[in-house]
């Protein structure tokens, strides 16, 4: 597994990352902000530390078993740097989403985006009630995430759901954990009752094709609305400042 951290100079990234090393000196990170050098003094004892800047880890290949945890995110109210912020999440659910390898997302929040919300505990299904142009931006990538999400998870889902049904026709027992031919034994129609095996195998195939679309089409869809939502808000921002 290798741990990839961006935000590593916050105060929840390095926290992460302190903890992860104390509890395995070994294991693999890659700490990621603006301004790696000052990590790199800081983590050189440490000989599977890597750090770098958003510009290399949009560069950089992810592998199976990644684990991405992005609290990126920057405190200024600055319209251009809200904007990159936005831009490097999107490039991440791109590649992660495409890369043909298993890759764990966690996304940090902030209690900026529930900040008119009194309904504490907050959860992933509270309502979205920020409070400043930063708070603004933040929740935008949240929904910016939770959007890729959605449309990946739910053609993913779609061919895991007629795998799973072909495997109940052709799957070997021991493998597949219950008897195959069950969904037939219950009376239940299935994917293979409707499209056949081949059209089975056609669909999965589609669906998976389908679900890296949808992230590979996020930046060029939704990039122009999220430049002029950041540059919005920091203009109101300023005018309430003015004012």
């Amino acid at each position: 597994m290798r741990l990839i951290v961006t935000g590593a100079a916050g105060v929840l990234g390095s926290e992460l990352i302190e903890q992860t090393l104390r509890a395995d000196p070994q294991v693999e990170i890659v700490a990621v902000t603006r301004q790696p050098q000052a990590l790199t003094r800081r983590w050189q004892g440490y000989a599977n530390m890597k750090c770098c800047s958003w510009d290399e880890l949009a560069q950089m290949p992810l592998a199976g078993g990644d684990v991405i945890v992005h609290g990126a995110f920057p405190r200024q109210e600055n319209g251009q740097e809200l904007t990159e912020a936005l831009d490097l999440t999107g490039t991440l659910l791109k590649k992660a989403g495409t890369s043909g390898k298993e890759i764990a997302w966690v996304d940090i929040s902030s209690r900026s985006v529930y900040g008119q919300n009194e309904q504490t505990p907050w959860t992933e299904t509270a309502e979205l009630m920020p409070a400043s142009p930063y708070a603004l931006a933040k929740a935008a990538q949240e929904l910016l995430t939770r959007q890729a999400a959605e449309a990946y998870g739910y053609q993913l889902g779609m061919a895991f759901q007629i795998r799973d049904d072909m495997l109940d026709v052709i799957g070997d027992e021991a493998a597949f954990g219950k008897p195959i031919g069950s969904d037939r034994a219950d009376g239940k129609t299935t994917y293979v009752d409707v499209l056949g095996l081949e059209g089975c195998e056609n669909a999965v195939a589609m669906c998976t094709a389908a679900a890296k679309a949808a992230l590979a089409r996020l930046p060029e869809e939704r990039w122009a609305d999220i430049e002029d939502f950041a540059r919005q808000i920091t203009a109101e921002n300023v005018k309430e400042e003015q004012d």
